[in-house]
């Protein structure tokens, strides 16, 4: 049974650390799935390849979420909501 999961990774060069949120069935799979997705929202930026990009990422933890098929990424105060 696949659930939700945490995954925050450093790429070599980089000014900060990403969060992915991957469902997987294990830690294992999530590591793979958040490795996979490395570089392929930035396609066209920057010179390094993919393979290049995810040799040069490090997974730094991944934590399961606390309920398994939901999490709450944000809360935005009612006031801001009203003026959109």
């Amino acid at each position: 049974m696949e659930k939700l999961f945490r995954v925050y990774v450093h790429t070599k060069g980089d000014e900060s650390v990403r969060e992915f949120v991957v469902t997987a069935s294990s830690e294992k799979q999530a590591k793979e799935r958040a490795l996979d997705h490395v570089k392929a929202a930035n396609q066209g930026k920057g010179t390094r390849s993919k393979t290049t990009s995810e040799s040069l990422t490090d997974i730094l933890a991944v934590r399961p979420t606390s309920r398994p098929h939901c999490l709450m990424i944000h809360s935005i105060p009612l006031a801001v909501v009203d003026r959109l």
